[in-house]
């Protein structure tokens, strides 16, 4: 059914150019299209997080009250993904699949449940961002302390785990910011959806009235 005033874009004045293309952004009939390629990004977060932790090297640092920090080069190891991040994983993993069946279905209770979810998972994932950004200048000043003579093998332990901790970091910005666009595309969405089921068990009484 035709409902042009859905595609009214909320901006100010702009250049045709910009205008044309943020009229096509930001219209709520695009929001289906936008929830599905920010599910695909979602995707590749999750695959990218779980291969993270694949290969991680985990080691103990000690803070003294007064002194440097020290890594205790002993307590080293390379760790692997456990069941629990995997079952976290896959259950991300069937929410983004709750996303896509709600697109597809055009069912305003399954976008209800993504979008919920989605503003939970971008708090949870934020949170972990932000810990994990104020915990890499303790690593890096605990990695400056290791002498390369003194033990070669440490210290490219130690910079992997560096190395893992700020790809933990981007990744977990990257995913706060697409879950929050998640979120509000499902908003958007389910209210597309709900126009267009006012608008059709309506179309009968307009119909009828034109004759």
């Amino acid at each position: 059914l035709p409902m042009p005033w859905l595609d009214l874009p909320p901006w100010l004045e702009l250049p045709p150019s910009c205008s044309a293309l943020l009229y096509r952004l930001g219209s709520l009939r695009s929001s289906p299209k936008l929830l599905v390629g920010t599910c695909g990004l979602q995707l590749v977060a999750l695959l990218w997080g779980l291969a993270q932790h694949l290969h991680r090297v985990e080691c103990a640092i000690v803070v003294p009250n007064s002194g440097a920090v020290v890594l205790e080069c002993e307590t080293c190891h390379r760790t692997s993904a456990t069941l629990r991040s995997v079952l976290l994983h896959l259950g991300g993993g069937c929410v983004i699949a709750c996303g896509l069946v709600a697109v597809r279905w055009r069912d305003q209770r399954l976008l209800y449940v993504y979008g919920t979810a989605m503003l939970f998972f971008s708090l949870i994932i934020g949170l972990t961002a932000l810990l994990t950004a104020l915990e890499t200048p303790v690593l890096e000043v605990a990695v400056s302390s290791i002498s390369e003579l003194e033990d070669d093998q440490c210290l490219r332990l130690a910079e992997e785990m560096l190395a893992s901790a700020r790809d933990h970091t981007s990744l977990a910005s990257l995913s706060c910011v697409v879950d929050t666009a998640g979120a509000v595309l499902a908003i958007r969405s389910k209210e597309l959806f709900s126009y267009e089921e006012i608008a059709s068990q309506h179309a009968p009484e307009t119909a009828a009235q034109r004759f």
